[in-house]
């Protein structure tokens, strides 16, 4: 999602209370690894800065605002972390996160769902023919393959 340029910013204005604030350790490890802090994206949020948000989800927060409803903002950390905070309707709590299953969350999750098929197929093919690894499943699917081709 890129940035909304329609999104008023109001940085020196608080809008609403934040009440007690909360971060998961995954937004933490993101901001700190952008070298920034909770504060400035908290202070965009309370002063009506949505950030990274559509159109209607920035009406919508304008309707939740005046109506008591929760409050949501989105950004993007220095280094391109996607943040996310959410305010309570009560106004009681604060959170700062991050979403799992983002695209790179994906990617490192296919990688290690990857390692571990590759070693659970090492464990398979040591156990029929004294295998290596990978090479030794390359391998063995080539011999299998030469001898489908003589076979008929």
């Amino acid at each position: 999602m890129q940035r909304n340029h329609n999104t008023p910013t109001r940085t020196g204005i608080t809008r609403f209370t934040l009440g007690q604030t909360f971060i998961t350790p995954r937004a933490e490890e993101a901001i700190q690894i952008a070298g920034q802090t909770e504060i400035e994206f908290l202070r965009r949020h309370m002063s009506g800065d949505w950030g990274d948000l559509s159109d209607d989800d920035i009406a919508e927060n304008e309707i939740s605002l005046n109506e008591g409803f929760r409050l949501l903002s989105s950004y993007q950390t220095a280094k391109g972390q996607q943040l996310w905070i959410i305010t309570e309707a009560d106004r009681s709590a604060t959170t700062i996160l991050r979403l799992l299953n983002t695209n790179e969350e994906k990617r490192k999750q296919a990688g290690a769902y990857h390692v571990r098929a590759c070693k659970q197929l090492q464990r398979v093919e040591q156990s029929y023919n004294h295998g290596s690894g990978c090479r030794a499943r390359n391998s063995f699917r080539a011999s299998r393959n030469s001898a489908d081709r003589f076979d008929g």
